[in-house]
C-alpha cells in the first residue's frame, strides 16, 4: 500500500511539475523536527535492508529554525536516505548537515553498488532505470529522482552526485538560508516538557463516513492517548446534531468528503453559528495547496493529509494540550 501511494503521489508529482502547477509552501520550521520525521519516515527501509544509519549533525553549528518547505525537504531527503539503503546491504548509510557559507549542505553517503559514469548521465531522467536486470532486482519508478531534482531546483540548489561502480555514492545539495527567524534567548529558555499523552483526558470528535477511516483513527488515538474519550459521527449533520446537544470536544478530525454535509459546510456552520472555539483538524487524501487554502478559509486550523501517521497524531494533541 505504501508503495502504490508512493507511486501515485510520484505520477502528480510530475503532471504538476510538466503543467507548470508545481507549488512551494516555505514557512519557518524545526531543523531538528524535520530531520526526526526524516529518519522516522525511513525506519522500516532501514531495518529491512540491513544497513545502519548514522547521522553527523552537530546542532550547535547550526540553526534552529530555516525557512523552507518542510514537507519538500523531507521528501528530497526520503528520496536519497532510501535510495541509499535500497542500494546498500548490510552496510553504513551516512546523513550529514554542515553550515557552507549562507547554506546548509546536507549529504548522504552509502557504500553500495555505486554509478557508473555512463549511468550518472540518465540519473535524473523521469522514468529511467539502468537496465532490465537492475529495475527487477531494485525495484522503483524511476520518477523520484527527477522530482527531487525539480524541487531542489525550486529551492534554488542543485544535487550533486559523487559516485565509482562499486564504490558507493554521495548526493548532496546546499540549501540556500533565506530566512532564519531569530529565537531569543535561545540558550536561557528551560526546555519545555513533552506532555504525558498516557496520562491525558480530553473530549475528541472524529467525522468520518468511512467505517475503516473512522476505525483506523479511533483505533490510532486509543493506543496514543488511552484516556481519552473518542465521539464518532458519520457525516456534518450529525456532528453538527451533537454539538447542539451539549458535546464539547476540544478537538475535532473532520473528513472533507462525506454525504449529507461535508467537512467544508460542517466547519462553516460550527464557526458562525454555533459560534464554537474547537480546534478542527481537516483529514483528506488531497494534499493539493487549493483544498488546504480552502479548508483553512472555512474556519479549520489545520491539516492532515491521508494517510497519516502515529506521529502526526501525536503532534496534533500536544499542540492541542500546550495550546500552540
Amino acid at each position: 500500500a505504501s508503495t502504490l501511494y508512493e507511486l501515485i503521489n510520484n505520477i502528480l508529482d510530475i503532471s504538476k511539475i510538466e503543467t507548470g502547477v508545481f507549488e512551494m509552501a516555505p514557512e519557518n520550521f524545526l531543523l531538528a523536527d524535520i530531520i526526526k520525521s526524516t529518519i522516522a519516515s525511513v525506519s522500516f527501509l532501514l531495518k529491512s535492508s540491513g544497513n545502519t544509519l548514522v547521522t553527523n549533525i552537530n546542532e550547535t553549528e547550526l540553526p534552529e529554525i530555516i525557512y523552507v518547505d518542510a514537507t519538500r525537504l523531507k521528501q528530497v531527503l526520503v528520496n536519497f536516505l532510501s535510495n541509499a539503503m535500497k542500494f546498500s546491504s548490510e552496510s553504513v548509510v551516512e546523513l550529514s548537515i554542515k553550515p557552507d557559507a549562507d547554506s546548509l549542505r546536507f549529504s548522504i553517503r552509502d557504500h553500495g553498488i555505486g554509478i557508473s559514469a555512463e549511468q550518472l548521465q540518465l540519473l535524473f531522467t523521469p522514468f529511467k532505470q539502468f537496465d532490465s536486470s537492475f529495475s527487477k532486482r531494485y525495484q522503483g519508478s524511476g520518477l523520484g529522482l527527477s522530482i527531487t531534482r525539480h524541487i531542489l531546483s525550486m529551492m534554488g540548489c542543485v544535487p550533486e552526485v559523487e559516485s565509482e561502480l562499486g564504490k558507493g555514492a554521495t548526493f548532496s545539495f546546499a540549501l540556500p538560508l533565506q530566512s532564519i527567524r531569530a529565537v531569543e534567548n535561545k540558550q536561557d529558555a528551560p526546555a519545555q516538557p513533552r506532555p504525558d499523552l498516557a496520562q491525558v483526558e480530553m473530549d475528541v470528535m472524529v467525522v468520518e463516513d468511512n467505517r475503516l477511516n473512522m476505525l483506523l483513527t479511533e483505533t490510532v488515538l486509543r493506543d496514543i492517548a488511552p484516556r481519552i474519550h473518542v465521539h464518532k459521527a458519520a457525516n456534518g449533520m450529525e456532528a453538527i446534531q451533537r454539538i447542539e446537544n451539549g458535546l464539547a470536544p476540544e478537538l475535532v478530525f473532520m473528513d472533507l468528503q462525506m454525504p449529507i454535509m461535508d467537512g467544508f459546510e460542517t466547519t462553516k456552520v460550527i464557526r458562525e453559528l454555533l459560534r464554537s472555539p474547537m480546534r478542527i483538524v481537516a483529514l483528506t487524501a488531497s494534499a493539493i495547496s487549493e483544498v488546504r487554502d480552502r479548508c483553512l478559509s472555512s474556519g479549520m486550523d489545520d491539516f492532515l493529509t491521508k494517510p497519516f501517521t502515529r506521529d502526526q497524531i501525536s503532534q496534533l494533541l500536544e499542540q492541542q494540550i500546550s495550546g500552540s
